[in-house]
């Protein structure tokens, strides 16, 4: 996030002036580490023009001068230090916020996840149920399957019971009509039997008068 902080030609100069005063050969950590951050690619063009002005003006200053620049060389510095860290809390508050962010985003998607989960969980459940009720379905279908060939094995049954019962009656009501003739017939041999008894009885009778 150091990259963040704008390394301007007043800031990397006021860093470089800084180091020199301090004694120090300003490179670019150096005023990487004096503005909290910059780029190379920024940094690189000022500090090359700090180093040819400074090279154009290095004859002898005499001390007051010195202590004068000294002293305006650490307030640029301190300023220029005062507005990177400004640009750096702005830049943290930033990230800062983005984290949060980013946090309830991840919470909020672990929290669906959950739920997914959770819902693919019991809509296993609810398959495995379906498994089950299809497979006692299959099986109850069978049975119905059994009992409808048991039914119509029935039916044939009956109607085989049912031909055979009219056949028998067909039967009855034929020896019925057989033995009514039988019986009329009888009856007409029983009348002709005892109009010959009496006849015989009548001859018998007359017979033994005759003989008396």
């Amino acid at each position: 996030m150091a990259n963040k902080v704008v390394a301007t030609e007043a800031a990397v100069f006021a860093a470089a002036d800084g180091l020199k005063a301090q004694g120090v050969e300003p490179t670019y950590d150096g005023i990487v580490h004096i503005l909290g951050g910059g780029s190379n690619s920024t940094i690189k063009p000022h500090l090359i023009n700090w180093k040819q002005m400074a090279a154009a003006t290095s004859r002898p200053v005499p001390e007051p001068v010195q202590a004068r620049a000294k002293v305006l060389a650490e307030a640029i510095w301190g300023i220029a230090f005062e507005e990177a860290q400004a640009e750096f809390d702005r830049a943290k508050q930033l990230t800062d916020a983005e984290v949060d962010r980013a946090k309830r985003a991840l919470s909020t998607s672990i929290s669906i996840s959950e739920q997914h989960e959770k819902r693919c969980h019991d809509l296993e459940l609810q398959l495995e149920a379906a498994k089950s009720d299809c497979l006692e379905a299959r099986v109850k279908l069978r049975q119905v399957d059994e009992l409808k060939l048991e039914l119509a094995q029935a039916r044939e049954c009956v109607e085989k019971h049912r031909q055979a019962c009219e056949s028998l009656n067909r039967e009855v009501a034929t020896l019925s009509g057989e033995n009514s003739a039988l019986r009329a017939h009888g009856q007409q041999l029983l009348a002709q039997v005892t109009s010959v008894k009496t006849r015989t009885r009548a001859g018998g009778a007359q017979a033994r008068k005759s003989a008396s």
